[in-house]
């Protein structure tokens, strides 16, 4: 089953947990029997692991454009750029 991100409100007791938490952690696991279930990050550091993704994309991208040889070469962009430029 593949997840999908969620948010909901907490409020209580609850909240009051993450206050104390989100000062010293930025990251909380829980298990089950032993074995991890789930995973509490910080907003922060959901954003940065999101942002990590994201350029891991771009870099998956750009790799499959390189293998299938859609690319100049440095010397190619660099004398189109002169040429517009009328350098």
């Amino acid at each position: 089953m593949v997840g999908t991100d969620s948010t909901e409100p907490t409020g209580g007791q609850t909240s009051q947990d993450f206050d104390g938490w989100a000062e010293f952690e930025r990251r909380h696991s829980t298990t089950q029997n032993g074995e991890a279930r789930a995973v509490l990050v910080d907003i922060e550091s959901y954003q940065d692991m999101q942002n990590a993704f994201s350029l891991m994309k771009i870099l998956q991208l750009s790799e499959r454009q390189i293998a299938a040889g859609n690319f100049k070469s440095a010397e190619q962009v660099f004398s189109e750029i002169e040429a517009r430029l009328g350098i």
